[in-house]
């Protein structure tokens, strides 16, 4: 059987079938409240949290001694960042963004390694910082 709401009436909502037409029942329907809005200086928050971090993605390398990063959350986007050699990962989750991290730190370890001798002053002491932190295996 097919059912067709044709109108709303003061009276209950006209019900149409192949055989009849039929007056429902008036329903009341209580409007839910309107969920309240959050305060802008909570959008733009931030929280943040510092860890040791040692998540390798690459067989090659060995991390031997963690860097500190500090993961952030704001307005649905997760980063991960090691301030001393100012580098990045980002997601939606905590863990996704550490994972970005890991390979971003992987991809420039085999980066800088590859130009050592062609390296700026500034990329020569991120080159000597990751030293401290990661090495071949």
């Amino acid at each position: 059987m097919q059912v067709t709401i044709s109108e709303v009436t003061t009276r209950g909502l006209e019900i149409q079938t192949a055989e009849t037409k039929l007056l429902s029942p008036v329903v009341r329907l209580d409007t839910p409240t309107p969920p309240a809005k959050v305060p802008e200086l909570l959008k733009a928050s931030t929280t943040a949290e510092k860890l040791l971090f040692a998540l390798n993605p690459d067989g090659r390398l060995k991390v031997t001694r963690p860097f500190v990063v500090t993961v952030a959350r704001q307005e649905g986007v997760v980063t991960a960042h090691v301030e001393e050699i100012d580098e990045f990962g980002y997601g939606s989750k905590s863990g996704e963004a550490l994972h970005d991290l890991a390979k971003t730190l992987s991809e420039l370890y085999f980066s800088l390694r590859d130009n050592a001798d062609r390296l700026s002053a500034e990329l020569s002491a991120i080159w000597l910082k990751l030293n401290e932190h990661i090495e071949l295996r």
